[in-house]
């Protein structure tokens, strides 16, 4: 599976040292972005947990009862 990649306008196919290598940087850049999705769960999490909380405060001060917020519980 060659790849071609444009250089100067121009479509090169590289030899499959060089394709092998791209698809390798591929990799590398799609495991260090999953990566980084994983560190940032945890502070995604806390954040909505934060809004839920903040949410259900709200509600109760407006007067919502517990059955009009159970979206909040889900």
């Amino acid at each position: 599976m060659s790849k071609s990649v444009i250089c100067g306008g121009l479509g090169i196919h590289p030899d499959k040292a060089t394709a092998r290598a791209f698809e390798r940087a591929e990799r590398e850049e799609q495991q260090e972005q999953e990566v980084r999705i994983r560190d940032a769960a945890p502070d995604l999490l806390d954040a909505l947990e934060d809004l839920v909380e903040r949410d259900e405060v709200e509600a109760r001060e407006s007067g919502f009862t517990d059955d009009e917020m159970t979206w909040l519980a889900q």
